[in-house]
């Protein structure tokens, strides 16, 4: 096949059919008043605040690949393709879906944009929100509409495409979604630059300047994550960065970060860790403006450290100004525990550092403001799913 044909894998009748059903589901639950717990391969059911449904609504049916045209790198799948299989249609043409979130290739599409998913790779290729062009929906009241559109120029519903980013499934059931496209680089390297003080490595970070963005990816892990992933000792934080290109900017790039220290090539096997570290582990992500990163990372130490939550690994992403917090528990997930961690989350939260949780115990939720509570963000839930059908409750929100 050439890079200008179209690809499809399923028929119309049997798309048709499979959101035909999705629709009517939504339809009965919202004329019963029937609140649907929505979800994708159901690995990330534990991320966001209890959901208060018993009936799940689940996008594995809608697992096609709808149209792919690689000429144009835009592919459109169901909403239940997985990101694993994504890649492995790409990759015969030479291209990826250049998005590695936390969780493992299990996950489906609908599910990653759902939940704003992204990475490492968003300094290369953008977040989620920077790759979805359209989606198909249906709304809370079963009515299912299409959003956005399938090629890079159309602009069309670009503010609804970008509501449905990120509002975990609140405003509707995703069933298709379209997506941009990268080609794979021709080279692929990665380097690792450890040091003792993480504010050493923000140092580095702040002299590559306009170096780093050209830069694939760029991460800090602290001591125990970077041994975890195979990328360090365990004594030291590690500035993790993903060159690619060809092998002259490859080069430049390794010189980049020669000139502020040693640099050692490493296996590229660390992102795929990396990128499962997560396992079991409760995770939230402190944010702030990134000229107050290493303040964060300091910040979140400290809170972590007097409120005795142990068995705590960092990974900060410099250019969004966030730190990603996993924490294993010890000996079980018990009470003490549970308030050690609300305790933390508490004493991190300032005018500067915003707290957003992903996986959390209940308890731990306490310490966090019910989220999408204001005037604008109630009006437009009210517009797509005014009896609360979808995911009831993840946001906080205060139910009936």
């Amino acid at each position: 096949m050439n890079a200008g044909d179209v690809i499809a894998t399923d028929s119309e009748a049997m798309r048709t059919a499979s959101r035909a059903v999705a629709a009517a589901r939504l339809a009965a639950a919202y004329a019963a008043n029937e609140p649907l717990r929505l979800c994708g391969a159901g690995s990330w059911l534990d991320a966001g605040r209890a959901v208060h449904a018993t009936s799940p609504l689940s996008a594995a049916p809608l697992a096609e690949i709808i149209e792919y045209v690689p000429g144009d790198l835009v592919i459109t799948v169901g909403s239940g393709v997985t990101l694993a299989e994504l890649q492995r249609v790409t990759a015969e043409y030479g291209q990826w879906f250049a998005l590695d979130p936390a969780g493992d290739a299990r996950s489906t599409i609908g599910a990653t944009v759902a939940t704003a998913s992204s990475g490492p790779l968003s300094l290369g290729s953008g977040t989620i929100r920077d790759l979805v062009l359209g989606l198909g929906m249906v709304t809370g009241t079963g009515t299912p509409i299409r959003v956005g559109g399938r090629v890079v120029k159309n602009v069309a519903g670009f503010d609804l495409v970008r509501l449905n980013t990120g509002a975990y499934g609140t405003l509707g059931f995703i069933t298709e979604v379209s997506l941009r496209l990268h080609a794979r680089p021709a080279t692929d390297v990665t380097l690792a630059v450890a040091h003792d003080d993480v504010e050493a490595l923000l140092s580095v970070y702040a002299h590559l300047g306009l170096a780093a963005l050209s830069f694939h990816a760029l991460e800090l892990l602290d001591p125990g994550l970077a041994q975890h992933v195979n990328a360090g000792s365990g004594t030291q934080w590690v500035m993790l960065a993903r060159a690619t290109g060809n092998a002259a900017s490859i080069a430049a790039l390794r010189l980049a970060l020669a000139a502020h220290g040693p640099v050692r090539e490493i296996d590229s096997a660390a992102w795929n860790a990396l990128q499962q570290a997560d396992g079991d582990c409760a995770t939230f992500r402190v944010s702030a403006p990134p000229a107050h990163i290493g303040r964060s990372i300091m910040q979140t130490q400290r809170a972590l450290a007097a409120s005795g939550v142990a068995e705590a690994q960092l990974r900060a992403t410099p250019h969004r100004g966030t730190v990603r917090v996993m924490v294993r528990a010890e000996n079980g997930r018990g009470d003490a525990w549970e308030i050690a961690l609300r305790s933390a989350l508490e004493q991190m939260q300032s005018h500067v550092h915003r707290v957003i949780g992903e996986r959390l115990p209940a308890l731990a939720w306490r310490a966090l403001p019910a989220t999408a509570q204001d005037p604008i963000s109630i009006r437009i839930r009210d517009a797509f799913d005014p009896k609360r059908i979808c995911n009831r409750g993840i946001f906080g929100e205060v139910t009936s």
